[in-house]
C-alpha cells in the first residue's frame, strides 16, 4: 500500500503550456469527456485561468480547477465573484484529500486577488461545504410546448442579432439580470457559452428599440429528432412586459415545425408568467452554492432594501479565511451596508460562513436557516437579519458554468 505524501508537500499554483496534457488527463477521468474535446475547451478558455496541485514540488498535476472571473447581481448591485469548474482529481490521489486542500488554497488566493464571492455547482456537496460553500441558488429547466404559448404578439420586429448589436444586447442583460438575485454579471467565457457550447451553436434575434438599444433578444438552437424538432434556448432577456410578450410570440411561431422548447433559469421563469396559463414542465432542477471570500467586501458591495434601517452583529466562524472569522457589526441604511469588525452588544445571529452564504444569497431566510440548525440568535436579530437580507427573490441564474 502506497502512503500519500503529507500535505505540506503539495504545490498550489498556475500550470503551463507543458501541463495540457495533464490537464486533459485530469478533465478525461473526471467528467468522461474525450481528450480531443477537452483540449479544445482548455486552450481557448486561457491556461492563466487554470491552477493545479503537484503532490511535489515538480511533480504532475495531481488536481486542477478553472477560475472564471466574473460578478453576481445581490440586490441590484454587481458583486465581484469568482466562479470555480472544471474540478478534477486524478484516479490515483482521490481519497487523500486532495480536492479540499486545493478549493482551500482557490479561496484563500480568490480573496487575495479581490473577489469577495466565489460560485460553482457542484458534482458532490459535501466536499465544498468543508470549505464554506453553501446551497445558495436555482437553475432549473423548463419545457414548453410552442403550440401552447398563449401569448401570439408579433410587433415590433425581431431580427437577427449580429456582432454589431453585442453592446446593446450585453446592456439589454444587465438591466434585466440585476433586477434577480444571483444571476450572473457575466464575462467573456460566459458569453461565449450564450452563442457556442461544444458542438453547439445558437442565433440570437433581437427587439430592436431607440437609437440602436436592443429591448430583448433570444438565443436559440434548433436540433432536429426523430419525433420532430426541438428548439433549446441558452438565453433569454427583456426589458419590459411588451418585449417580454413579443418574444413568447416569436417562440410560438415555431409551433408548426416544433415539437417543445426548453429554457433554462428560475424555478418559475418570468417570461412564462406573462403566458395566461402554464402548459409547463420542469425538468431537470440544480442547485448552486456560494462561498464568502472577503466578507466585508461581500456584504457592502451588494444592494439592501432601500427602506430598511437595521443593525445587527454577525458572529462568523471560518476556519479557511482567517479574515473572515469573528464578530461583525452590519449596520444597512438607503440601501448601503457598513461593516466594522467588533464585539458589541446587539440583536446577534450565529453561524458558519456558509450558512451566512445561503442567508445572503436569499435562499434562506434566517429564521429558516435556524431552523435547519444552520443559525442560531434571538427572534429579534433573526428577524432583523430576514429583513436585511430579504426582498428580492428567489435566487437563481440562467447560465451552468
Amino acid at each position: 500500500m502506497t502512503t500519500p505524501p503529507p500535505a505540506s508537500s503539495r504545490v498550489y499554483g498556475p500550470v503551463s503550456d507543458q501541463d495540457v496534457p495533464s490537464l486533459v488527463r485530469l478533465i478525461h477521468h473526471a467528467f468522461a469527456s474525450t481528450p480531443d474535446v477537452e483540449e479544445k475547451w482548455i486552450r481557448p478558455t486561457g491556461l492563466d485561468n487554470f491552477r493545479g496541485v503537484r503532490e511535489q514540488a515538480r511533480g504532475p498535476l495531481s488536481s486542477c480547477l478553472l477560475r472564471i472571473n466574473m460578478g453576481q447581481f445581490f440586490g441590484g448591485r454587481s458583486v465581484p465573484m469568482l466562479g470555480i469548474a472544471g474540478v478534477a482529481v486524478s484516479p490515483e490521489s482521490r481519497g487523500q484529500g486532495t480536492a479540499r486542500w486545493m478549493m482551500g488554497e482557490s479561496m484563500r488566493e480568490a480573496r487575495e486577488d479581490g473577489f469577495a464571492l466565489s460560485g460553482l455547482y457542484a458534482s458532490t456537496q459535501g466536499l465544498y461545504r468543508q470549505v464554506g460553500f453553501e446551497q445558495a441558488g436555482h437553475r432549473c429547466t423548463t419545457k414548453l410546448l410552442p403550440h401552447r404559448i398563449d401569448v401570439r404578439m408579433r410587433e415590433p420586429l425581431v431580427r437577427p442579432l449580429t456582432a454589431y448589436d453585442d453592446h446593446a444586447m450585453a446592456a439589454c442583460y444587465g438591466q434585466f439580470a440585476q433586477s434577480f438575485a444571483g444571476m450572473l454579471d457575466r464575462c467573456p467565457y460566459i458569453w461565449r457559452r450564450v452563442r457556442e457550447f461544444r458542438d453547439k451553436k445558437y442565433h440570437g434575434f433581437g427587439i430592436e428599440g431607440t437609437g440602436g438599444a436592443i429591448d430583448g433578444y433570444v438565443f436559440l438552437m434548433q436540433n432536429r429528432t426523430a419525433d420532430g424538432i426541438e428548439i433549446e434556448v441558452s438565453d433569454i432577456a427583456f426589458t419590459t412586459a411588451r418585449d417580454g410578450r413579443r418574444l413568447l410570440g416569436f417562440l410560438a411561431d415555431f409551433s408548426t415545425t416544433t415539437k417543445e422548447i426548453t429554457i433554462n433559469g428560475a424555478p418559475l421563469h418570468p417570461i412564462l408568467s406573462l403566458m395566461t396559463s402554464h402548459h409547463h414542465e420542469i425538468v431537470k432542477s440544480e442547485v448552486w452554492m456560494l462561498r464568502i471570500t472577503d466578507l466585508t467586501k461581500a456584504l457592502t458591495e451588494r444592494g439592501y432594501p432601500r427602506h430598511l434601517a437595521a443593525t445587527i452583529q454577525l458572529n462568523i466562524h471560518d476556519p479557511i479565511i482567517r479574515e473572515n472569522d469573528g464578530s461583525w457589526t452590519l449596520h444597512v441604511e438607503h440601501g448601503r451596508a457598513e461593516v466594522k469588525k467588533e464585539a458589541a452588544v446587539r440583536p446577534t445571529i450565529t453561524c458558519e460562513v456558509g450558512a451566512l452564504a445561503s442567508l445572503y444569497s436569499g435562499f434562506y431566510t434566517a429564521t429558516q436557516g435556524a431552523l435547519l440548525g444552520w443559525v442560531e440568535g434571538e427572534r429579534n436579530a433573526l428577524e432583523a437579519a430576514d429583513a436585511i437580507f430579504g426582498g428580492f427573490g428567489a435566487p437563481w441564474m440562467t447560465d451552468f458554468f
